[in-house]
């Protein structure tokens, strides 16, 4: 498959997988056997490198303010996910958004989807990664209806630099 030029990632409930800590994924797959940790780590991996060639896809990354204060893996480990994440906030092709606490309930929080734009002459899709398959949806009503549940939580999310500075409060709490 050709790669997007444009990812949409909202995070229900954890970290874009692009900006996953390897530490992270490994506890949030606790009942994994270790080659399907492993796997999922070399796919991160790659899908992480993309985002340092030379022409990256824009990565939008949507994530519930939760996932800033929940201590996967302990506090060394949530220390670093959150320093690499406040460092991705640095990049021009990342765009970072927190949903926060007081937004309350929205129609992000049931699934995780990635909505993978193409520039190449490629149909969008939607990829819908679970703990134990991957589902790719290529129908338009699919792509149109994932597309309005992110702009939805665009919309209600903190702006970029209101998020670079949540990252930071996490991390400087994460600290102390």
């Amino acid at each position: 498959m050709t790669s997007p030029s444009h990812e949409r990632h909202p995070g229900p409930r954890a970290f874009p997988a692009p900006l996953d800590y390897p530490k992270v994924i490994q506890g949030t797959l606790p009942t994994a056997d270790r080659e399907e940790i492993e796997g999922r780590l070399e796919a991160r991996i790659r899908r992480q490198a993309l985002l340092a060639k030379a022409d990256p896809p824009h990565l939008w990354a949507i994530m519930n303010e939760g996932a800033l204060r929940r201590g996967v893996g302990g506090r060394k480990v949530m220390h670093a996910q959150l320093q690499a994440l406040l460092d991705a906030t640095e990049s021009p092709n990342i765009s970072p958004q927190v949903v926060p606490f007081q937004g309350g309930a929205h129609p992000g929080m049931h699934d995780s989807f990635i909505v993978m734009q193409f520039d190449q002459g490629n149909a969008d899709a939607i990829y819908l990664e679970s703990m134990t398959n991957d589902l790719f949806l290529e129908s338009e009503t699919d792509i149109e209806r994932h597309n309005q549940v992110f702009e939805h939580l665009r919309a209600i999310s903190s702006s970029p630099v209101a998020t670079r500075k949540l990252i930071a409060a996490a991390l400087s709490e994460e600290m102390n």
